[in-house]
């Protein structure tokens, strides 16, 4: 876990460091934490000012998972190449994901992810790609997003309903997360979380618009700036 920066690497690697928190502006990290529920499978990494919906009652939080798509996809693609850079987040078999709905309580089609190959590609770069139906998603443009939904189908709704929190260091997911409250032999992911944080946009996870747009209400206070 890395503590105010940004590093795309680990141990006994050379990476490169970038802040997302602003050190000069105020920031409040609440003093409860939070336990990720829906954490990376073993690998992945969740980065600092990465957005979730933190639930007080339960003191768990949901991740916002966001994945930039790396080609243009056609109504007659069957395949999806989202990026795969070192401040990426990961795309793993078994979640959903959606086009980005046009607000927070907008639905959409959610497609289920099945295998997922990290590949290099000749025009993208390295990604991450998965088979779909064609067009089970529409065209898709590269440089659009797409984010976790609540599942898979026509009518869905993003995961992450209530953005309101932001993680206030990053997350690497070094050992297989558990699977439920009953899975003991499972590691589960407790999080630092601020409500309170300026965050340099171009420096962090990309985010959708109508999450950014939503961010300061309630007892939360995060601006993105630049």
């Amino acid at each position: 876990m890395n503590v105010q920066g940004k590093w795309g690497s680990k141990s006994g690697q050379i990476g490169g460091n970038r802040y997302v928190i602003a050190q000069s502006a105020p920031y409040s990290v609440l003093p409860v934490g939070a336990i990720i529920s829906n954490p990376f499978n073993y690998g992945g990494v969740a980065f600092e000012g990465d957005v979730l919906e933190f639930d007080f009652s339960t003191k768990t939080a949901k991740l916002l998972k966001v994945f930039k798509v790396a080609k243009d996809v056609s109504a007659a693609d069957t395949e999806i190449w989202v990026e795969a850079t070192d401040f990426s987040h990961m795309l793993q078999a078994g979640i959903n994901v959606m086009k980005v709905p046009s607000s927070l309580t907008g639905t959409g089609t959610a497609v289920a992810v099945g295998a997922v190959t990290k590949t290099t590609d000749a025009t993208a770069g390295v990604v991450y790609k998965f088979a779909i139906t064609a067009n089970a998603l529409g065209t898709l443009t590269k440089g659009e997003l797409l984010v976790e939904a609540e599942a898979a189908g026509s009518g869905k709704k993003m995961y992450v309903q209530n953005p309101n929190v932001v993680l206030f260091t990053d997350v690497y997911f070094d050992e297989s997360p558990a699977t439920g409250d009953g899975d003991y032999s499972g590691f589960r992911y407790p999080v630092s979380i601020a409500n309170e944080a300026t965050i340099y946009g171009a420096k962090a996870t990309p985010m959708p618009s109508i999450v950014k747009d939503n961010l300061r209400k309630g007892y939360s206070d995060i601006k993105v700036i630049q």
